[in-house]
C-alpha cells in the first residue's frame, strides 16, 4: 500500500503558498517524501511536515484578500496622521500624554494600596467565624476598650459557652521586643517569638510546610518555626524538623524540639512572628500572675456557624465579673479581620480607624483619575479645532463617528 503524504501539512502548504511557487514546491516535496517513505514512513512524514513549515516565509506567503480593506486603510492613515501630528506639535502632544499617564499612574498606585489595605487579614479560612475577644473597661470617664484579656479566659469560654467552637490564647511578639532568641547549639539568634495555645494553627490559616498543624504545639517541649528562620538556623527548612533548639527570654531558658515549620507569613497579615512556643510555657512564666485580674493575653475564638454575635455579646457581658468579684470589665467579640481597619473604639463601640484613610485615598484616586481624563479630553478637543479640514475630508469619504472620535483622540 502506497504511503500518502501528511494531508494536513499538504493543506497548509496549499493554503499559504503563492501560486507561482506552489506546483514546483509540492511536486518536489512529494517526490522526496516517496523516496524517504521507502525506508521509514514515520520519519518521512515528520520531514515532510518540517519542510512545509520551513517554506512558511514571507517570500512564499501569498497575499490574502482583506474583508475590510477600507478599515485597514483608514487605520494606516490614522497612524500616519498621529505620527505627523506628533512631529508638528510635540509640546502639546507630550503635555497631553504626560498628564494622562501621570494621572493614571497615581490612580493605579492609590487603588493598589487600597486593595492591599482591604485584603489585610482576610485570607484566613475561618474568617467568617474568627473573632477576637476585646474587653470593655468601665471607668469614670467612660468605657475604655482594650485588646488584652486574662490568660484563663480562653479555656473557660471553650468549656462554658456552647456557641464558641474553639478558643485559643496567644501573646503579642511586640511585648518581648528583642529579648527573645533561639540557639542552634552554636550561638543565639534574635527572632520575633510568641506563645500560643495548641489550636493556634488550626484557627489561623498559616500553612505548615512540614509537620501537622493540630499537633505542632501539643507538647510542652515543642517549637514551631518559620521557613525563613529554619533556613537561617539549619541551612534548609526541610532539615529543621525534629531538631533541638534552645530558647531564651530574659532569664527564662529551656530546650525545645522543632515539631513544625510554617510557610513565611503573608505581608497582608497583621500577625508577624518567626516562631511559636506552647502557651503552657507562658503560664509557667506568669506563675501567680495568671489570674482573672491580669490582662496579659490575647484571646481568639471560633464561633459556631449561624451564631448571633449581638446576642452572644450580651450573654458574655458578665462572664468575667462572675469569675472575679469586683471586676469592671465586660468581654466583647469583634471580628478579627475588622480590627485592622476598624480598630478605634468609643464607649465600647467600633468608631472607625484606618478605614477613614482608605476612604479618603479612594476619593483622591478617583478625583485624580477624573481630572486627568477631563484634562486629556480638553486638550484633545482644543487640538481638534486645528484639524477641521482633515475631519471634513474624512466625513466626505464616508468616515463614521467612531472613526472620527478615534482620529481626534490620537
Amino acid at each position: 500500500m502506497k504511503v500518502q503524504a501528511p494531508k494536513y501539512a499538504l493543506k497548509f502548504l496549499r493554503w499559504f503558498c503563492r501560486k507561482d511557487y506552489l506546483e514546483e514546491i509540492e511536486v518536489d516535496l512529494i517526490e522526496l517524501f516517496e523516496l524517504q517513505s521507502a525506508e521509514s514512513p514515520a520519519a518521512a512524514k515528520r520531514k515532510f511536515t518540517w519542510s512545509v513549515v520551513r517554506y512558511f516565509r514571507p517570500e512564499f506567503i501569498k497575499l490574502f484578500p482583506s474583508q475590510n480593506s477600507k478599515f485597514i486603510i483608514m487605520q494606516q492613515h490614522n497612524l500616519k496622521i498621529t505620527y505627523r501630528t506628533f512631529l508638528r506639535y510635540k509640546s502639546s502632544f507630550l503635555i497631553n500624554l504626560f498628564g494622562l499617564a501621570t494621572g493614571l499612574t497615581c490612580a493605579i498606585l492609590i487603588f493598589l494600596w487600597v486593595n492591599d489595605e482591604l485584603s489585610t487579614d482576610k485570607f484566613h479560612e475561618h474568617d467568617a467565624q474568627l473573632y477576637h475577644v476585646m474587653l470593655n473597661h468601665e471607668e469614670d470617664g467612660g468605657i475604655r476598650t482594650d485588646t488584652s484579656s486574662p490568660g484563663l479566659l480562653a479555656e473557660a469560654l471553650e468549656e462554658e459557652v456552647p456557641e464558641i467552637k474553639m478558643a485559643v490564647e496567644d501573646s503579642d511578639p511586640l511585648w518581648f521586643g528583642e529579648n527573645f532568641s533561639l540557639s542552634d547549639g552554636e550561638k543565639f539568634h534574635k527572632a520575633s517569638g510568641k506563645f500560643a495555645g495548641d489550636g493556634y494553627f488550626e484557627m489561623y490559616s498559616f500553612p505548615m510546610k512540614y509537620g501537622q498543624a493540630d499537633h505542632a504545639l501539643k507538647d510542652k517541649k515543642s517549637v514551631v518555626i518559620s521557613e525563613s528562620l529554619a533556613t537561617r538556623l539549619f541551612g534548609s527548612s526541610k532539615d529543621a524538623l525534629n531538631k533541638t533548639l534552645e530558647w531564651k527570654l530574659l532569664h527564662f531558658t529551656s530546650q525545645a524540639t522543632v515539631t513544625g515549620v510554617f510557610k513565611n507569613l503573608p505581608t497582608n497579615s497583621t500577625q508577624q512572628f518567626d516562631f511559636v512556643l506552647p502557651f503552657s510555657l507562658f503560664k509557667d512564666i506568669l506563675g501567680d500572675g495568671l489570674h482573672w485580674g491580669n490582662y496579659n493575653t490575647y484571646t481568639s475564638v471560633l464561633v459556631t456557624p449561624g451564631s448571633n454575635i449581638n446576642q452572644l455579646n450580651q450573654k458574655l457581658a458578665d462572664f468575667i465579673k462572675n469569675k472575679n468579684e469586683g471586676s469592671n470589665v465586660s468581654p466583647m467579640l469583634v471580628k478579627f479581620s475588622d480590627l485592622y481597619l476598624y480598630g478605634q473604639f468609643e464607649n465600647g463601640q467600633q468608631a472607625g480607624g484606618r478605614i477613614m484613610y482608605v476612604r479618603l485615598f479612594s476619593v483622591i484616586g478617583l478625583f485624580v483619575l477624573i481630572i486627568a481624563s477631563i484634562n486629556f479630553m480638553n486638550l484633545s478637543t482644543a487640538r481638534a479645532s486645528r484639524r477641521l479640514k482633515e475631519i471634513g475630508v474624512k466625513k466626505s469619504l464616508g468616515a463614521g463617528r467612531k472613526n472620527l472620535d478615534r482620529s481626534i483622540s490620537d
